[in-house]
């Protein structure tokens, strides 16, 4: 998790989608904030994202990319794209 600045040793053993919301909490705390525990799947993925104005995609790998942007495409929702490469991006 070199590249995972908002996962911290607090968190070990609890799931990455509770520190990063507690890293977000932290700089900003009046935002909202929803979180899914659930992976992210063909089968709930159009369900969960037409409840959002903006979809952000964080993901590490291209099959997700891929399934994300052609979520967006059919729910006609913009997408903001964040990757690393190594340690830049």
């Amino acid at each position: 998790m070199h590249r995972q600045i908002i996962h911290t040793e607090s968190f070990i053993g609890q799931p990455k989608v509770k520190s990063a919301a507690a890293a977000c909490h932290s700089i900003n705390s009046i935002i909202q904030i929803v979180e899914y525990q659930e992976p992210l799947r063909t089968s709930n993925a159009l369900e969960i994202m037409s409840k959002y104005d903006i979809i952000v995609d964080a993901t590490d790998n291209a099959p997700s990319r891929y399934m994300i942007n052609d979520c967006c495409v059919v729910l006609g929702k913009p997408l903001v794209f964040g990757a690393a490469v190594g340690l830049e991006g």
